[in-house]
């Protein structure tokens, strides 16, 4: 018999959208996203497409992490200030590749 208590937590903290089915999931669909984030589908998507949101395009298809949701939340909960979607992108970016680099 396998002991479930055994196995290891996942490395990723994910949570269920819109009652998926798939609670494993990484990445969000634009609406799924966009409702979670409480903007509209042509907000976020303008966001991504300028480049002030992480998205992941995989041929036409366009998702959003769920970790970056995450990230940025975490962001406006720690500074308990206004976080600028542009800027905390441009900063996590540059953040990401200090770490590659280093």
């Amino acid at each position: 018999m396998h002991n479930q208590a055994s196995q290891p937590a996942p490395a990723v903290k994910l949570q269920r959208v819109n009652g998926n089915r798939n609670p494993h999931r990484l990445a969000v669909t634009i609406a799924e996203a966009a409702e979670q984030l409480g903007v509209s589908y042509q907000t976020l998507w303008r966001a991504i497409r300028d480049s002030e949101f992480p998205g992941i395009r995989i041929r036409g298809r366009i998702l959003v992490p769920i970790k970056a949701i995450e990230l940025l939340m975490e962001s406006v909960a720690q500074s308990g200030q206004l976080v600028d979607t542009a800027d905390w992108t441009t900063a996590w970016r540059a953040e990401t590749a200090v770490a590659e680099a280093v």
